[in-house]
C-alpha cells in the first residue's frame, strides 16, 4: 500500500513548559484539594466551601487591579474562576462591603462570607504563598488576610470566631455538666420521645436559617439526637 505522509509541523507550535517553571498561565493548585482545605478550616460540607471560595476569589480579583488580576486568575484553579453571575461583581475595597458581595454571590450571611472569605485566602496562601503575599491587596482588606487571634466569642461581620484554647475548653466544660469534647468539638446526647423529636430538629433547622449557624446534628437512635 502507499506509504504514510510526512508528519507536518504546524505554524505556531505550541511552546512547551520547562519542569518546575510557572509561567502564571496555568496553576498548580489542585482544585479539589483546595476546596476540601476551605471546608476543613470554614467548618463546611463541600459545596458550601466551593460556592464560598468562587465568590471570594472573584470578588478578591475585581478589587486588584487589571494586571493583578489576571495573575491571580490565571493561578488558581480554572473551576472557581469560570463562572460569573449575570449581575456582575462589584468592585469593593472595604471588609465591610468586600463581605457583603462574597455574600451576595454565595447566599450567605457576611458572617458565614467573613469565615470562608478567610477559609479561602488562608488555603490560598498554603498553596501558594508567594502568589498571595506579592498581590497588592488594597489596604482595607489586608485584615482578611492576617491569622485569625486565639480566643473565642460571638462576633459580628468584621471580625471572625477563634479556637477556643485549652483553658477555654476546661472554664466551658466545667460550666455545662450535660456536655463533653475537646478541640473539635463540643457534644451532648438528648434524649427525647419519638413524637417530639422532628419538631426539635424543625426549630434548631430555623435557628440556622435565622442565625446562620446551628449545631451539628446525628441520630444514633430513633429517639435522641
Amino acid at each position: 500500500g502507499p506509504s504514510p505522509p510526512q508528519a507536518g509541523t504546524p505554524a505556531n507550535p505550541r511552546p512547551l513548559v520547562a519542569p518546575g517553571v510557572n509561567t502564571g498561565a496555568t496553576t498548580t493548585m489542585g482544585y479539589h484539594a483546595l476546596v476540601d482545605d476551605v471546608r476543613r478550616r470554614a467548618g463546611v460540607d463541600f459545596r458550601t466551601a466551593k460556592v464560598g471560595a468562587e465568590a471570594t476569589v472573584l470578588v478578591l480579583a475585581f478589587a486588584l487591579d487589571e494586571a493583578e488580576r489576571r495573575r491571580l486568575l490565571s493561578a488558581v484553579p480554572a473551576s472557581l474562576r469560570d463562572v460569573l453571575p449575570v449581575d456582575g461583581i462589584k468592585r469593593r475595597r472595604d471588609v465591610s462591603g468586600f463581605l457583603a458581595e462574597v455574600g451576595r454571590i454565595s447566599g450567605n450571611t457576611p458572617e458565614e462570607a467573613r469565615y470562608q472569605a478567610e477559609a479561602t485566602l488562608a488555603a490560598l496562601a498554603d498553596a501558594d504563598g508567594d502568589l498571595v503575599e506579592s498581590l497588592h491587596v488594597p489596604d482595607g482588606l489586608r485584615e482578611l488576610l492576617e491569622p485569625t487571634p486565639v480566643g473565642g466569642g460571638v462576633v459580628g461581620a468584621n471580625t471572625s470566631t477563634a479556637p477556643l484554647t485549652e483553658a477555654e475548653l476546661t472554664a466551658v466544660l466545667a460550666g455545662l455538666p450535660y456536655w463533653s469534647g475537646g478541640s473539635d468539638g463540643l457534644h451532648r446526647v438528648v434524649a427525647l420521645p419519638a413524637d417530639n423529636l422532628d419538631r426539635v430538629l424543625d426549630r434548631i433547622e430555623r435557628l440556622q436559617q435565622e442565625n446562620g449557624r446551628a449545631p451539628t446534628i446525628s441520630r444514633p437512635g430513633p429517639t435522641a439526637a
